[in-house]
């Protein structure tokens, strides 16, 4: 279902699937790393990689991108 929100253009790796996963279910960066066995600086990257990837700046703009 996320996967169909996503620009036709853009293709995430599985990790990056699994951060924007976190982030849509509104967890924090810390909760995300716990979950995932990941350093919160290691979830900060993929988050970053995320925003340039759907051209946008904040958790409130991939909320408005991907839960129309």
């Amino acid at each position: 279902t996320i996967l169909a929100g996503l620009p036709e253009d853009v293709s995430l790796s599985a990790r990056q699937m699994d951060v924007l996963e976190g982030i849509l279910d509104g967890k924090s960066r810390k909760t995300i790393a716990s979950d995932l066995c990941l350093s919160e600086n290691t979830v900060k990257m993929h988050t970053s990689a995320l925003y340039r990837l759907l051209n946008v700046s904040s958790r409130d703009e991939i909320f408005a991108l991907l839960k129309k």
